[in-house]
């Protein structure tokens, strides 16, 4: 309710855990939003009398119009048009192996002439690709667990003298607690 708008995805978070009886300050924790903010959008679910089931049902924009002062204006943008269907592939191109976002981003513009300067075009397509990967914070104890892995594509090494190339698997590992990451090279 300060300076930035708050998603209404964290909102709806809010009242649940306000539902399953969880108070300010642990919603505060698990959110990361200031009680008072907390408080605010609180009063006004008490105020609306609906319930969480009908708040789930609704939609951003009637969410918008209970929780928050403005509403959402909407704008036409043509450059917003034709990436949004774009998005969906983009993000499928973006999982196969050896495609970075510069090749996605050279994609795009053969798609749209007139789209996007690359900053702009990341920052939509980070947005999208965050949508519905919810996230969750992992206590770990100090030299509890390790976790492992291979890199997945092997490295190739030359020898000097014979010219002999010899292709290596990587293993990598990260410790859980302290973040600390190893490998054997």
């Amino acid at each position: 309710m300060s300076n930035k708008t708050i998603e209404m995805f964290t909102i709806r978070q809010i009242l649940r855990l306000y539902a399953s009886g969880k108070g300010t300050k642990s919603i505060s924790q698990s959110t990361g939003i200031a009680r008072n903010t907390i408080k605010k959008y609180l009063y006004r679910y008490v105020l609306s009398e609906k319930t969480i089931e009908q708040i789930e049902a609704m939609s951003d924009a009637q969410m918008s119009r209970l929780f928050l002062i403005k509403e959402p204006i909407v704008v036409f943008n043509r450059r917003q048009a034709d990436l949004e269907p774009l998005l969906p592939l983009l993000a499928n191109m973006l999982k196969k192996r050896g495609v970075t976002k510069g090749k996605v981003y050279e994609f795009y513009l053969t798609q749209c002439t007139d789209g996007y300067k690359s900053s702009s075009f990341l920052d939509k397509l980070n947005q999208y690709m965050q949508q519905g990967k919810p996230s969750l914070k992992m206590a770990h104890k100090a030299g509890d667990k390790m976790f492992v892995d291979f890199t997945g594509q092997k490295l190739h090494l030359v020898d000097a003298q014979t010219g002999e190339i010899s292709e290596l698997e990587v293993f990598v590992a990260i410790l859980g607690c302290s973040q600390l990451e190893g490998s054997p090279f």
